[in-house]
Parts: C-alpha cells; structure tokens; sequence
C-alpha cells in the first residue's frame, strides 16, 4: 500500500474539532475561539456561526445542527445563517454534551460524557435521541466517555466510540430512532478513539490524541491502516470530490497523557470515590476547627458559618470555573447549591454534635 501524502488545508485554528463534509466544504468546530467554521479544498474558509461548540452534524434537508455546550442546547442554523433551537437538553445531563451525529431520517444523536473533564470524577456518559421534531429522550447509558459516531448508510447501526473503554460500541437503530441490541464492534488494545468516520467498505476510522495517529480498523479490530502524525489526532472524516480524501483534525495538547491515564484510572474508580470521601472529611474538619474557634453558637449561627464559609469557597470557586474555565451558569450554580446544602447541613450536625 502506497503511503499516504499529507498536505495541511488549514492552520491558526485554536482547537478544531468535528469535521464534517457538505456542500464541497469540510465543515468544522474550533472550540477555542467558539466558532464554526467552513473550508474548502483551496484553503478558502469563513466562520458560519460563534457558538462554544464540539459536535456538528447535517440534516437530510441540509439544515447544520450544532452542540452548544454551555447551555445544554441543540442548534439549527437556518438558511439565512441564524441560529434557532431545535432542541433542549438540559433536562437529560447536567455535565457537557459533546458529539453529534445524525441520519438519514433526521434523527440527531448527541452524547453526554457523564463528568466534568478535564478533572472531574469519572462517570458514565449517555447517548441522547433528538427526533425531527424536537423531542429529545435518553436512548443509551453506561458509556465510558462517548466520543465520536456514525451511523450507517442504511440507518440501521450507530457506531459510538468509547475513549476511556479502548473500543467502538454498537447499537441496532430502531425505526422510532431507539437503540437496542449494545454490543462492542471493535476492540482496540491500547487505543484512545476520539472523534469517528465510516468509510465506503465499512471501515471505521479513529484520531487517537495520545498515540498521535488516525488508525482505520475493521469490525471486530483488525487494524487496517495506521496514519502516524507528530501531534495528536481529535477527529477525523472523509470527503473531497471522490469522498476518499480523509481530513484529519490535529492539534498538540497537554493533557495527552492524561487522557490515556484517565482510562487507566477507570479500572481504580473506587480509590477515585473514595478520594472523594476524603475530601468532603477534610471540609468536615474544617467547618469543626472554625466552628471551635468562635466558641458556643446555636444553630443559627453554625447556618452563618456555613454559609460563609460556602461563600469564601464554593461560590467563589464557581465564578472562577465560569469566567476562566468556560463552564456554563447553569452547571456552577448547581454544583455550588449543591455545596451551600451540604455545607450548612454539616456545620448544624458538627455544632449540635459538640
């Protein structure tokens, strides 16, 4: 086999993701600068939409859907080039969303990580079903960090990838868009597949970050073919003229590693717990050692301790993971009301206690 060529289309870019071919434009995210972006085969690109955004997909009747991930929607843009909501996920996960996919029905499959990443306690992700008209339900669970999909030619598979489970996983689809029959299509020993494509014969192609290739396996994981870069590979698709022209999303990143310790870990998750454990223990001696120094309170006043204490911490911890971290106002409010409660509950059983 002749070893490929490789020419970069596109640089400057922050950090692209979500590469999808139509209208002769590879059509792509760059989660950096919050935009979407289109380019075509001379390096021509504009940005069609500024939303912070990971997963892109194209209706049947060539409407662009778009993930926004900080407030738990699903976008359409609009012949125009206006954005309009095609539907509301808020009420399915409260963590990011992050890939899309859709079919040939006008079915969207979005699928939510489970956790906070980087950094936050593993947990498993879902697969949410949004139908053509609007309506979104939970239609899969257990996933360890779905990443990338397809869905096949005839709308009969849907193709997820796995990130921290080192495998591509199956569901038969439905003529509702349901999903059944979960099995794992690929095993890939040491893989870390990211962001997914299907090629003519059936192939699935992965970007694998940590390994810094773009690697095409066959059901079952015969590996195929294995495209070695100098940095790491989130995503790819293919397209062109001839539709064999396979574009690949790379990028350098940091947390490489981290990544593929992250799937490590997931074998320890009970240590990970609890170390979760042990932190809310040392909070708990905390609010003791404050609520000692200020001597005998009632219930009340452990109240203001609480939620003082929640103030100089958790919520200011929340504005700082708003402002810098680009998480949405919805998800810190509900983890800092979540550490209020706690906070306050634990200062009245620790000054009832004493």
């Amino acid at each position: 086999m002749d070893k490929p060529k490789l020419h970069t289309l596109l640089t400057g870019l922050v950090f692209s993701e979500a590469p999808r071919w139509n209208h002769d434009r590879l059509w792509f995210t760059d989660m950096g600068a919050g935009e979407v972006m289109a380019v075509d085969l001379a390096g021509k690109s504009e940005v069609v939409a500024r939303v912070p955004t990971l997963g892109l997909g194209f209706l049947p009747d060539g409407h662009l859907l778009i993930v926004s991930m900080r407030d738990g929607l699903l976008l359409r843009r609009e012949l125009d080039g206006s954005l309009v909501t095609h539907a509301d996920l808020t009420h399915l996960a409260r963590h990011p969303w992050n890939d899309l996919v859709a079919d040939g029905r006008g079915n969207a499959y979005v699928n939510n990580i489970g956790f906070d990443f980087p950094g936050g306690e593993f947990r498993p992700g879902i697969l949410a079903l949004v139908t053509p008209d609007g309506l979104a339900r939970q239609v899969a669970d257990g996933l360890a960090f779905p990443n990338g999909m397809v869905v096949t030619p005839d709308n009969a598979t849907l193709i997820v990838a796995e990130s921290y489970g080192a495998r591509l996983t199956a569901f038969d689809i439905a003529a509702d868009g349901s999903l059944s029959n979960q099995r794992v299509w690929a095993t890939l020993d040491g893989g870390h597949p990211d962001g997914i494509c299907l090629d003519a014969e059936g192939a699935v192609w992965y970007g694998d970050v940590p390994a810094k290739q773009c690697v095409r396996v066959r059901e079952g994981g015969e590996v195929l073919q294995t495209i070695a870069l100098d940095r790491g590979c989130f995503a790819c698709t293919l397209g062109g003229l001839d539709k064999r022209t396979l574009f690949m999303m790379v990028a350098e990143f940091s947390n490489a590693a981290g990544m593929a310790g992250a799937r490590c870990s997931l074998r320890r998750r009970p240590h990970r717990a609890s170390g979760g454990r042990s932190r809310g223990a040392a909070r708990t001696l905390r609010l003791a050692y404050v609520i000692g120094l200020i001597g005998d309170v009632d219930w009340m006043g452990a109240v203001k301790v609480g939620v003082l204490l929640w103030i100089g911490l958790s919520a200011m911890q929340g504005v700082g993971s708003i402002l810098w971290e680009n998480v949405p106002v919805k998800m810190a409010a509900i983890h800092a009301g979540d550490w209020l409660v706690k906070l306050v509950l634990i200062a009245v059983i620790v000054d009832v206690w004493r």
